[in-house]
């Protein structure tokens, strides 16, 4: 009776341990993978080790860079910043990033000179920071975590020249992966044990050739469409992108309403609304949905779908 009784007490903490952070159907205590500095692990889990690239799907932030915090209610579509969100489980950062050299006005509501880049959603006066400040947050969990790839795909009017001099500048260069199209992705394991975790994808495809370390985004990947002012509307339809050869598929899982709204996000963020929507655009493009781009990464914990779909497939 003393040796049954602890493995009864063990098994049952990890059974609400499993509930309160995993589906129901998810693995995660039986594998011990509910430890990300685990020397096993591969973003999180350790199953995904050996699965390539686009084999994965990530929780990815959309406007990442757009946080309660720093930015007004009218332009946030996130609560906490990018340090916030890589701890929490998010391993796809979607951010925009703007060139406003020459503008007179731009760059006064950021902190910076005239000549930087900066993020911001829709207008600077609603919120603004320099890229550098978003690359410093990045490096800095990357490297703290050397278990974690991570995705980030660029919006905005920025040169693909000038985002890759900001990589430098940062010494991120190094890290940034670069995919051959034609070739297979590798194993998150192989882009670990390479370091070369960064993947950049932009949506400027005029002058990526010539900085193959940033891919064109929408060579490389497909997506859904991403302007509904309602969930009812939501599909599974191809929008833009490489429909034929992508390799990515984006789920863009989000309302474009006049301002952001958490209200919304508790809603479809909720597993049970996000997963069955994931599962049903996974079978109709016969491709699971490598980046799900989501708002409010903390609201109704959208992790849980992700686990789901990287742990128990279809």
């Amino acid at each position: 009776m003393k040796v049954i009784l602890p493995c009864i007490i063990a098994i049952s903490i990890c059974a609400i341990q499993c509930k309160k952070e995993v589906p129901e159907t998810s693995t995660a205590c039986e594998s011990g993978t509910t430890n990300q500095n685990a020397s096993d692990t591969c973003n999180l889990h350790p199953e995904l080790c050996n699965k390539k690239f686009n084999e994965v799907s990530f929780l990815m932030t959309h406007n990442a860079h757009a946080d309660l915090t720093d930015f007004s209610s009218l332009a946030a579509n996130q609560d906490g910043d990018i340090t916030a969100q890589l701890n929490a489980g998010v391993r796809g950062i979607g951010i925009k990033v703007y060139n406003t050299t020459g503008s007179s006005t731009a760059w006064l509501f950021c902190s910076g000179a005239p000549d930087n880049l900066y993020v911001y959603h829709g207008d600077p006066t609603l919120g603004c920071e320099t890229f550098e400040s978003v690359l410093m947050e990045i490096k800095a969990f990357y490297e703290a975590n050397p278990k974690e790839v991570i995705p980030i795909t660029i919006e905005g009017d920025a040169p693909p020249s000038e985002v890759m001099n900001a990589f430098i500048n940062a010494g991120m260069d190094t890290y940034m992966y670069e995919q051959d199209f034609n070739l297979p992705w590798p194993t998150l394991q192989t882009l670990i044990n390479e370091n070369k975790r960064l993947v950049v994808f932009m949506d400027d495809g005029t002058d990526t050739d010539t900085y193959p370390k940033i891919h064109d985004m929408y060579n490389f990947i497909y997506d859904t469409d991403y302007d509904h002012q309602s969930s009812s509307t939501f599909d599974c339809e191809k929008f833009r992108g490489n429909h034929t050869e992508g390799s990515l598929f984006t789920l863009n899982h989000f309302i474009t309403d006049i301002t952001p709204q958490q209200d919304d996000a508790a809603i479809i963020n909720d597993v049970s609304y996000l997963l069955p929507r994931a599962r049903s655009c996974w079978v109709y493009n016969n491709h699971i949905p490598n980046f799900v781009m989501i708002d409010f990464w903390n609201t109704s914990n959208p992790l849980q779908s992700i686990d789901s779909l990287n742990l128990n497939g279809l």
